[in-house]
This record gives C-alpha cells, structure tokens and sequence, in this order.
C-alpha cells in the first residue's frame, strides 16, 4: 500500500525538506535505477548547482534520467527558458544515460509536476505543484505529495504502470 508524505512549501523548506532537497536525497540514496522527471517547464533557476550535481554523480553510476519539460510557450519569450534547456543540454552530452525532452502539442497546454525514482520492486514519485525553477523547487507556496509504492502491491504497481505508461507517451509526441 502506498505511503504520502506531504512537503509543504516554503514551511519544509525550513526543516531542509524542500522539493529540491528530496530530489537531491533521492538521487544520492542510491536506492533507484532510473529517474523520471516531467515538468510543466523549467526555468535556469531550477538548475541548481548541487541538484545537477546529484543528476550527475546518479548517471555516472549507471542510474537512468528522463527530463522532460513542456515547450508551449518556450519560442514567445514565457514558460521554458532557453538558457535552462541549453545549460542542461550541455550538461547531458556529457554524462551517460541521461535524456532531455521539450514536449509541445498544438491546442493544449502542458502542465505536469511530477518526480519520478524507481528500481525493479519500488518506486517514490514526488507529485504537485513544484515546477522547475527555483521558487517552485524551494521558495513559493508549494503542495507537494511524496508517495512511496511498493511494487509487489497490485494496486501500487497499476498506478505506477499508468504513470509511467503515459511519461513515456510525452517523449512519442511528435
């Protein structure tokens, strides 16, 4: 059965318990084989010197890193930054296993908050309003839900296969 905890912004900022201190902890736990992070966008902000670090340190040991961020208004000057893209786009060709993603489709806004960790038998997805950027890992007024699935259980195991059914969906889209 799944397990939440809530992290709550800026509050659990303060306990150093922020979205950005999770996604760092995690990737440093060596607990997961891959990572998947889909976000609405990302801004250079969010490209935080020890987080990219973490991302690092967790392909050099074999993990796995999908990123993916929604492109919708990323040519008009709003959502997705260029220099967030481009300083991680640099940063990718030179470690193993990692992939970056701009995800765009006519007529809809892209819109997901959703930090994925698994291995073969568990999995944490960290779920909610965090966007990539540095108010949204750390400062603003955030609702995030970490969730902890055992994948051995029935029903954690189908909504994990929903999620990452669909995840694997954005980097399809034309």
């Amino acid at each position: 059965m799944a397990k939440v905890e809530f992290i709550l912004q800026p509050y659990d900022s303060a306990l150093s318990r922020s979205a950005v201190d999770v996604l760092i902890a995690e990737l440093d736990s060596k607990n997961w084989s891959e990572a998947w992070f889909t976000v609405a966008f990302g801004l250079k902000t969010g490209n935080y010197p020890d987080l990219l670090a973490a991302i690092t340190n967790f392909c050099n040991k074999g993990g796995k890193l999908h990123l993916t961020f929604g492109a919708d208004t990323f040519a008009a000057g709003g959502g997705t930054e260029f220099e967030a893209v481009e300083e991680l786009t640099n940063l990718f060709a030179k470690i193993p296993n990692a992939q970056l993603y701009l995800f765009h489709e006519n007529g809809n806004v892209f819109h997901p908050k959703v930090y994925l960790f698994f291995n073969a038998g568990h999995a944490v997805v960290l779920i909610g309003s965090s966007n990539w950027s540095h108010k949204g890992l750390e400062a603003n007024q955030e609702a995030n839900a970490l969730i902890k699935l055992d994948l051995a259980d029935p029903a954690d195991k189908a909504a994990f296969d929903h999620l990452t059914t669909t995840m694997t969906q954005y980097w399809k889209e034309p």
